[in-house]
């Protein structure tokens, strides 16, 4: 089974650039400053609609894991002979794009890099100084701790939780990384395969895919990795001026797409969108841009953007040969290091991010349509949805099917129907109402682990970090 993991912060302008903050609260309410600590040097400026988005991003990478084994159809191309029975309709990109939650995941890493800049961006403009300094060594030390608290936290109860029985079904490709870790027996196989996998998450330059029981919280390496990546390049460049920045950057972002870098390849370009916005900040301080460009270009980012992120996915064991004929503008760029169909799925994904993140600059309806309640709640949960959801699928989903089946008096091993017939309304009603109980379960436990431990990590950051300081010198 695919499985995928969405970002990791809120976009929210706080001393670290990163894109978290302690909720709701945080919007309104101004902190003290304590003298210890250069990151709390502002108030943070919120960015909602960067929140909402990524509270919509969450939900469908939820419905993506819900749903890919029942109907992997959904993520065919319509233009090729279906290799599995399912409605063509639900092919089409419109559809299909609400429940893309293998181009999602690309782009929270675009969406990270963007903000990490967007965190710094005042002081880029005004050049760099000790606080600049002093704020950049703070953000790399608290993004570390406040990523892997809670990735560590988890991990470790998604193996309890395997060890006690309470998973309802054993998550795929198990026996390849941790097999004789069984539920009530060989407690030190599941000590030494957790304690495996931790070391191994925490070698962020060499990082090893593993499999089986916490593949799904693969990301978390990769966004600390790209987060170093980004604050390392603003670092480097803070004595360059504009244009060179935009240059190097630009630069850098191609280097990793050609190259298949694909993770930095996100964060270089959100930090690309991020300075080339600065830039033309500025220049509408000089005079305003012609409106009818700035639409026609945003319209043609945003629509290229979607087009992209909806296309159909593809796996890293697929060869090139089996891409359909929606990637054949992408095939005929004939790059060397892209060695598998999922190589240029990948990079699909991360180019259509980019330009949809651009597209949405230029269209403030949108962005404010991506600030209401309901996907700022979901915003901010968001991390927590994509640590936590996919240990609720290996205890929960199961049993709830059953449930609901029970109620309706069906079979709960009915798949996603082939055919119209008489048993398409029971079926689908009996998984609609157990994919809803799923969700509302799911976001109790995100909504519980946001509070009991997401937000007390961001403290415990801080508190670890000014007790670690080097004391102030007078």
């Amino acid at each position: 089974m695919l499985t995928i993991e969405v970002g990791h912060e809120e976009c929210f302008v706080n001393g670290d650039g990163a894109l978290h903050d302690n909720g709701p609260a945080a919007r309104t309410a101004t902190r003290p400053t304590p003298p210890e600590s250069a990151s709390n040097a502002r108030t943070p400026a919120p960015e909602p609609w960067i929140n909402g988005l990524r509270g919509l991003a969450a939900l469908q990478v939820v419905i993506f894991h819900y749903i890919t084994p029942e109907a992997f159809f959904i993520y065919e191309s319509a233009w090729v002979p279906p290799e599995h029975p399912g409605p063509r309709i639900l092919k089409l990109i419109p559809v299909r794009l609400l429940a893309q939650g293998d181009a999602m995941a690309r782009l929270f890493f675009v969406l990270s890099g963007y903000c990490i800049a967007l965190g710094f961006s005042k002081e880029a403009r005004s050049g760099p100084s000790i606080q600049y300094y002093g704020k950049l060594t703070s953000a790399v030390f608290r993004r570390s701790l406040r990523l892997f608290i809670p990735f560590t936290v988890v991990a470790i109860l998604g193996h309890a939780l395997w060890f006690l029985g309470l998973y309802a079904e054993e998550p795929p490709d198990l026996e390849n990384f941790c097999p004789d870790a069984r539920p009530w027996a060989s407690p030190w196989s599941h000590v030494s395969c957790t304690c495996a996998y931790l070391l191994n998450a925490f070698n962020t330059v060499d990082l090893q895919w593993t499999f089986g029981l916490h593949n799904s919280l693969w990301s978390v390496p990769l966004e600390l990795r790209g987060s170093l990546a980004t604050y390392t390049t603003l670092l480097g460049l803070a004595n360059i001026r504009t244009k060179w920045r935009i240059s190097i950057v630009a630069m850098l972002a191609t280097y990793n797409f050609y190259y298949s870098t694909k993770d930095l390849t996100g964060f270089f370009a959100g930090l690309l969108i991020a300075e080339l916005q600065r830039h033309i900040a500025t220049l509408k301080r000089k005079g305003p841009l012609p409106e009818h460009l700035v639409t026609t270009l945003s319209t043609l980012a945003l629509t290229t953007g979607l087009y992209l992120l909806s296309l159909p996915m593809k796996l890293h064991n697929d060869p090139v040969e089996s891409l359909p004929p929606d990637y054949d503008f992408i095939r005929s760029l004939h790059l060397p290091h892209w060695k598998s169909a999922g190589d240029y799925g990948w990079g699909a994904y991360y180019l259509g991010s980019t330009m949809l993140l651009a597209g949405l600059l230029g269209f403030p309806k949108l962005r404010q349509w991506l600030s209401v309640g309901p996907l700022q709640s979901l915003g901010d949960i968001s991390y927590s949805l994509s640590l936590v959801h996919f240990a609720v699928k290996w205890v929960c989903q199961r049993r709830i099917l059953w449930i609901v089946s029970q109620v309706l008096g069906l079979d709960e091993q009915s798949g996603m129907p082939e055919v119209m017939g008489n048993l398409v309304t029971p079926v689908m009603l009996m998984r609609t109402v157990a994919f809803v109980v799923y969700l509302g379960v799911t976001f109790a436990c995100a909504s519980v682990l946001t509070i009991e431990l997401e937000r007390p990590s961001k403290q415990w950051a801080h508190k670890i970090e000014q007790k670690l300081s080097v004391p102030k010198q007078d």
